[in-house]
């Protein structure tokens, strides 16, 4: 299929970044998350006072400039055993840990889309999970509302639960644009996002030392 067009940019979403998302974001962050560099989510914190305005105005010019800082893009992956033999790869989970500017980054962006998805209904409405004022167990709640409904009318009720294995390496990233565009997102928003997936290197840790590729 031909690619969506990219919708026109929109003011909201294109706007700078202020002082008041940065200062969300940061308070967002756990002071006891692992982080690449020198730099850590604790000294961001006992700093707030004085970086975030600095955040605010290096965070505009990402966003505008629709480039991502490669530092900002590596990645370093350590595996975790889940179950299983430990022999098999499959039976690890990679837990990737980045520059914590760039997840700084990441939280005011997204919190930015979301609010602006959110405020016109975009939002898939059988989505429960990270959305506010929503909890899993809200569709835990209507399934069995379902099923006590077909119970009393003495009809079948028929449900499919989906675990999709690695479903996150899976997904086409052309897709997920199409997606945003026929959202109605373009403009600087969508090429921020973009660049932010354009080169991931990533780094793996062993015991022994970290071996790098891009």
């Amino acid at each position: 299929a031909a690619p969506s067009a990219s919708p026109p940019p929109d003011p909201e979403l294109d706007a700078d970044i202020t002082v008041a998302e940065v200062a969300a974001a940061i308070r967002k962050m756990s002071t006891g998350s692992a982080c690449l560099g020198p730099l850590s989510a604790a000294l961001v914190k006992a700093g707030r006072g004085a970086l975030t305005p600095v955040l605010a105005s290096l965070f505009t010019a990402v966003f505008r400039s629709g480039c991502y800082p490669p530092d900002w893009a590596l990645g370093a992956i350590t595996s975790i055993h889940k179950k299983g033999d430990v022999t098999d790869p499959n039976n690890y989970r990679g837990i990737t840990v980045g520059h914590v500017l760039a997840k700084l980054y990441a939280i005011v962006v997204n919190a930015r889309l979301t609010s602006w998805l959110e405020t016109r209904g975009l939002r898939a409405k059988g989505q429960a999970g990270f959305r506010q004022g929503y909890r899993t167990v809200d569709n835990c709640f209507i399934l069995r509302a379902l099923a006590e409904r077909a119970q009393s009318r003495g009809v079948k009720l028929y449900c499919c639960a989906v675990d999709l294995e690695k479903a996150f390496d899976s997904l086409s990233r052309e897709e997920l644009w199409a997606a945003l565009r026929r959202s109605g997102v373009g403009g600087c928003m969508l090429l921020a996002i973009q660049a932010m997936y354009a080169n991931v290197p990533v780094c793996v840790k062993t015991a022994a030392s970290s071996l790098c590729w891009g």
